[in-house]
């Protein structure tokens, strides 16, 4: 038996196969048979467990550290997302080959450099082949590769260029005497509201890259903007420090011994290799990091650190580096906790959660109790008191809908090149919710896609086929509008349904691990089958058409623990760490 197994688009004769089996593409037979999502969430929370504890062997020997920062620990996130890959394709390619005992299998020659957290076949599958299976490759032509077109000769890009520098001049004129304040590394949608409450003189606002679109509000709000790149150390000085902890890492690296087993299975060797390639790309610049923020602390005095999440490395290592000088350091929490990768090991002093349901998940992750705090979620102030009416109405002539008529948002499970592998399972759950919710005439539809959704195509094409007119697809829209804005919402387990609720907006959730999850809760609505979406769907419009509100059980609702808004809590306890400071 010829056996394929392909992981991109290939521009091949599949007839020549016997079978062709697919983690990429809908038309073909596809891994959902192989594997179900609970074996897939099994082996996730083995990553988790197992990857925490192998980190914290290297931790207390202190293999990887500069100038007192772990390395290693701020890869936490991006070594659990490709091992999370890497496990995934092994579990499943040994459940092709019991299922189908192929003769040979054929996969793709071509090495994939373009993502490496995306580990294909032909780096691992030869470790795994038993006696008597023989393994070939297949070259498809592939896509040219897209011309460099370069900036130098553009004149908008000049004028770009020569304005941003222009306003970061002049923010930092504004700013020349401020030497102290409260710390904010964060994105502005997430932090927004908290600028009603805080004094703006003692906020500096920290950023990799200039935010352009963004100047003219932090101009106006006098906010001192500042960018890693303006702490920096001289090239010199670069070259000696880093070139000899870059060989002492690769050493260590070759030599590292210690197992670090999944599903029985010794990944060690690909971790290495992964390590290896990840730091021949980035290590320098990582090290610069942390000289950058320990010149930051240096040169500025910090109160307090506000991050929007501790796991992306430079975030990491900021926070690692506020530690050496006694700042404190918090967590804002703005999406609802899907598994303690993300959030556990804490490494900022306290975390901001919305509520007291949170602080119960987390503290089964191992974060101890007296570093979560209860706020309510700062991102939600930005609407908490804007009329929902108001928001449709904008979302309305803009999207041109008809105000009077429902308005649902459905959130589909998103389908990310090289993420989560079953594509074929989770897309035919949003085909069929998709196409259920078109089958009514008489409500408008919104779909908002996740920016990393790569099933924008096939949805629309879903779509047409229904015959329904009044379907806006979006990718890039203010998610908080359209849950504000809309009449219901269709979920799977993502954020958007918290924020839907948040907002006092029916949820329908249409996935069963989310309804396991939430069923506790008197607000949600189960549309798991067919049936009970259709249902569900129908109690809802009519709800709405006799004019009938949700009844919220206080004690029920995930969101929010305080009447106060979550910015004006937050603010008060950085402000008060800034006075004590």
């Amino acid at each position: 038996m010829k056996l394929a197994l392909i992981e991109k688009p290939e521009n091949i004769d599949f007839s020549q196969f016997d079978k062709t089996i697919s983690f990429c593409i809908v038309k073909h037979i596809n891994i959902g048979e192989y594997a179900t999502l609970p074996e897939i969430f099994a082996i996730v929370e083995e990553i988790g467990l197992e990857l925490q504890l192998w980190l914290k062997k290297h931790n207390e020997k202190r293999s990887f550290m500069y100038r007192d920062v772990d390395i290693l620990l701020a890869y936490e996130l991006p070594l659990f997302d490709f091992l999370y890959n890497l496990c995934q394709k092994i579990f499943i390619v040994k459940k092709i080959i019991e299922k189908e005992s192929p003769d040979e299998i054929w996969i793709s020659g071509t090495d994939y450099k373009d993502n490496l957290q995306y580990p294909c076949l032909n780096s691992f599958l030869k470790d795994f082949l038993p006696a008597g299976i023989s393994l070939k490759y297949f070259y498809s032509g592939g896509e040219s590769a897209q011309k460099n077109i370069s900036n130098s000769h553009n004149p908008n890009a000049f004028f770009k260029k020569s304005f941003l520098a222009f306003v970061i001049s002049f923010i930092s004129r504004l700013n020349a005497k401020r030497n102290s304040g409260i710390l904010i590394y964060s994105d502005l949608s997430q932090t927004e509201g908290l600028f009603e409450y805080i004094n703006h003189k003692k906020t500096i606002f920290l950023r990799e890259k200039f935010p352009l679109s963004l100047a003219f509000y932090f101009l106006r709000k006098r906010i001192d903007l500042r960018l890693l790149s303006e702490f920096d150390i001289p090239a010199i000085s670069k070259k000696n420090s880093f070139e000899g902890k870059f060989n002492s890492f690769k050493d260590k690296l070759d030599a590292l011994a210690d197992t670090l087993a999944i599903k029985n299975t010794n990944v060690t060797p690909y971790l290495k290799k992964y390590l290896s390639a990840i730091w021949n790309k980035e290590l320098r610049r990582i090290l610069e990091t942390v000289e950058q923020s320990y010149l930051l602390f240096e040169r500025l005095k910090i109160t307090s650190l506000l991050l929007d999440e501790d796991k992306s490395v430079s975030k990491n290592i900021l926070t690692q580096v506020s530690g050496k000088y006694k700042v404190k350091s918090y967590v804002n929490c703005h999406g609802e906790p899907f598994h303690r990768v993300g959030y556990s090991p804490l490494v900022a002093d306290r975390i901001f959660v919305w509520s007291k349901e949170q602080k119960n998940v987390l503290s089964q992750w191992g974060i101890d109790s007296e570093r979560i705090i209860v706020s309510g979620c700062i991102k939600y102030d930005k609407y908490l008191r804007v009329s929902p009416s108001l928001v449709k109405n904008k979302i309305c002539k803009q999207l041109h809908l008809n105000f009077e008529k429902p308005v649902c948002l459905i959130t589909p499970i998103p389908i990310s090149q090289g993420g989560h592998i079953l594509k074929k399972t989770m897309w035919q759950i949003n085909k069929e919710v998709i196409d259920c919710a078109c089958g009514f005439r008489d409500i408008q539809i919104i779909i908002k896609l996740h920016h990393s959704d790569i099933s924008q195509k096939s949805i629309t094409e879903s779509v047409k086929k229904m015959n329904q007119d009044k379907v806006v697809i979006l990718s890039n829209y203010d998610s908080l509008a359209l849950a504000k804005g809309s009449d219901f919402l269709i979920a799977c387990h993502t954020t958007f349904a918290i924020d839907a609720i948040a907002y006092e907006k029916p949820v329908i959730l249409f996935e069963e691990q989310s309804i396991e999850k939430y069923g506790k809760y008197n607000v949600f609505f189960d549309g798991t089958t067919k049936e009970k979406l259709i249902s569900s769907i129908n109690t809802i419009v009519n709800n709405l058409n006799n004019n009938k509100n949700m009844q919220y059980d206080c004690d029920a609702r995930p969101v929010f623990a305080e009447d106060k808004t979550a910015s004006r809590i937050v603010a008060d306890i950085l402000q008060e760490v800034h006075k004590n400071g």
